[in-house]
């Protein structure tokens, strides 16, 4: 049949039922092998679905799956799991199909390096053993390259790839019948398909152990987790030769259009994956995808269901056994530059309930949003004498069509009776139409701006003292979404960082010299000598 004739066959199937399974089967086979239409191969699965479920059906269905496995990664992974009792992939696939997708373009070469950061345990590794099988069957002379920090993790990614391409529990040689295995050596961690090469088709080397010589990457450059451990986490010095040991150990084995895929556990915005994102930030060939444990509801992204992945409460459970910053970096993928962190959360002072008399003022500063990343913050302090009480908080990225009418509601909220905006940028702009509505919705609030002309790390570590005397903080569990979020920001900011997210804590630097300026000089009389 002509290809316009076989297609045509195949719209009447599609328009009458197709009662002939076998015809409509080898008209979707024949419409993938020539035009790669993946929208015939979805449309005749659709089609399955309505049909009764008997072993002939699900023999197409398993045959369709095998065909365009050798291409398409997502359907490469059902298909080596179709006779498996036990899958990894199809009781996880609704919450890893977006890095699966984004594994694709870097087979297609639509990406030239894929970074992935998610919790630990969720399967970042499992589809790493995938993506290596996958590759090895569509390109098997060309020389792979998996990398981590240990010796004994390559030995199970070893182990495991050698039953995804060599035993029976997969499909490999199913879904590849070209690819032959050819060779192993479980001593040097290298495996062979169709032919010998001085270069394998698969290899593993450890971070440190002299892999001049030994290794190329030619197709896939593929790293998983290059920290030992926190100790090596916590020190600047050892980040930095780990990473000095990823570009001589690694990088210089890339060989042509070798892709790179790094999957990893962040720890510090020093570690492989946050320097290479800032390396290649604005490189459309690049692409880093961040997953975190819990969600902006505080629920769980990995619940899979049964006794796989982790629920919302396992998820509390391990939080409530880690210390902030290691939970964010570990499990939430925010990882903070621990090294000259300004606040530390033990040293700040909390409280649970206001004073029972009135306070002496209400007041609130405003530190508005200046580019696409930054944060509208606004801390709102109750007055007792010396002590401020921040009551509440204002900190979004949103808009100024979002943040001026939710500044303007807490102001009135409040009572508060100054308020300062400082004027760089768009400040004074916001801070007239602040002012605007509070005024339109019959609130009193004095509000002034000022334009600071004092370098904002200098202003934030010299207000940093006065807040950690003077500032007491909502306790952990009478706070909003938002004011716990400020909180995170503040005990997050480093002054050494070079990725800075300063808001937060120059919002409070901005209402020490606010609360300051309220204090009266102080006269004295000296005795004239002259």
């Amino acid at each position: 049949m002509r290809d316009d004739e076989l297609k045509e066959a195949y719209m009447v199937y599609k328009e009458h039922g197709r009662e002939q399974l076998d015809n409509t089967y080898e008209c979707m086979r024949y419409l993938w092998e020539t035009w790669n239409d993946y929208d015939t191969v979805r449309d005749f699965r659709m089609w399955l679905n309505t049909l009764p479920v008997d072993e002939k059906t699900m023999s197409r269905a398993r045959e369709s799956y095998m065909l365009t496995g050798k291409d398409i990664f997502d359907d490469f992974i059902l298909a080596m799991e179709w006779d498996r009792t036990n899958k990894f992939y199809l009781p996880r696939r609704r919450q890893l199909k977006p890095i699966v997708d984004e594994m694709q373009r870097l087979n297609d070469h639509e990406l030239k390096i894929l970074g992935i950061a998610a919790p630990p345990g969720v399967g970042k590794t499992g589809l790493g053993n995938f993506f290596m099988a996958f590759t090895a069957g569509r390109v098997p002379d060309k020389a792979m390259l998996m990398g981590s920090h240990s010796e004994a993790i390559l030995k199970d990614n070893y182990g495991e790839a050698l039953r995804m391409v060599g035993s029976d529990e997969y499909n490999f040689r199913e879904i590849f019948p070209e690819r032959m295995l050819v060779r192993t050596n479980a001593q040097d961690l290298k495996i062979d398909l169709d032919q010998a090469k001085r270069f394998s088709t698969y290899q593993f080397g450890s971070m440190g152990s002299s892999l001049a010589g030994k290794v190329r990457a030619q197709s896939l450059l593929y790293l998983d987790d290059l920290i030992p451990n926190i100790e090596t986490a916590l020190n600047r010095d050892r980040l930095d030769k780990v990473f000095r040991s990823f570009s001589t150990d690694y990088m210089q084995r890339i060989e042509g259009t070798c892709t790179i895929l790094c999957v990893m556990t962040r720890w510090s915005v020093w570690d492989v994956l946050g320097r290479l994102e800032r390396e290649y930030e604005g490189d459309p060939k690049a692409k880093f995808l961040h997953f975190s444990a819990l969600n902006e509801n505080g629920e769980s992204n990995f619940d899979y269901g049964g006794d796989i992945g982790f629920s919302t409460e396992r998820y509390m459970q391990i939080k409530s056994t880690m210390d902030d910053l290691s939970w964010r970096a570990l499990y939430q993928n925010e990882p903070i530059e621990r090294e000259g962190l300004l606040y530390d959360s033990k040293e700040l002072n909390y409280y649970y309930e206001l004073p029972g008399t009135d306070p002496d003022a209400v007041i609130a500063v405003v530190d508005t949003k200046d580019k696409g990343t930054d944060d509208c913050v606004m801390p709102v302090a109750y007055v007792y004498g010396d002590k401020y009480y921040i009551e509440d908080f204002v900190c979004d990225d949103a808009t100024p069509d979002v943040t001026v009418p939710k500044i303007a509601t807490k102001l009135m909220e409040h009572h508060v009776k100054m308020c300062r905006f400082e004027s760089n940028a768009a400040g004074g702009r916001i801070a007239k139409e602040v002012d605007d509505t509070v005024k339109g919705k019959g609130g009193t609030c004095s509000i002034t701006t000022k334009y600071s002309t004092q370098n904002k790390e200098t202003r934030i570590i010299v207000g940093s003292m006065w807040v950690k005397s003077h500032c007491l903080f909502r306790a952990t569990d009478k706070r909003t979404k938002e004011y716990d979020k400020a909180m995170q920001l503040l005990c997050g900011f480093s002054h050494v960082s070079k990725t800075k997210k300063d808001d937060v804590p120059d919002a409070l630097a901005m209402l020490s010299d606010f609360a300051q300026s309220f204090e009266t000089n102080t006269i004295t009389v000296h005795r004239r000598w002259f």
